[in-house]
């Protein structure tokens, strides 16, 4: 959980209830490390997939319909701003 905590920028406190949902909906699992009790390791059930590869897939079609809606010149506008950004990202 600490792990989890620390790459969603949040507090352990704040991502238990956060965790709590999804395991109460059925979409993770707690799951206690079997050579140290101590540690709890959260597992994505298969009901969590499938939500997932269906929201992927929702926002994946309703991402193409919005860039379809732009020109060829906003398109490569586009694609050398976000080139740009990654260099950024990246540190070059």
């Amino acid at each position: 959980m600490s792990e989890l905590a620390s790459c969603m920028q949040i507090s352990k406190q704040q991502l238990t209830p956060l965790i709590g949902k999804l395991i109460d909906r059925g979409l993770a699992a707690r799951k206690t490390d079997e050579d140290d009790r101590r540690f709890i390791h959260i597992e994505i059930t298969d009901a969590g997939r499938s939500m997932i590869e269906t929201l992927m897939a929702e926002m994946k079609s309703t991402f193409a319909a919005r860039l379809n809606e732009l020109s060829n010149t906003e398109l490569t506008e586009l694609g050398q701003m976000l080139s740009r950004i990654m260099k950024i990202l990246q540190g070059n």
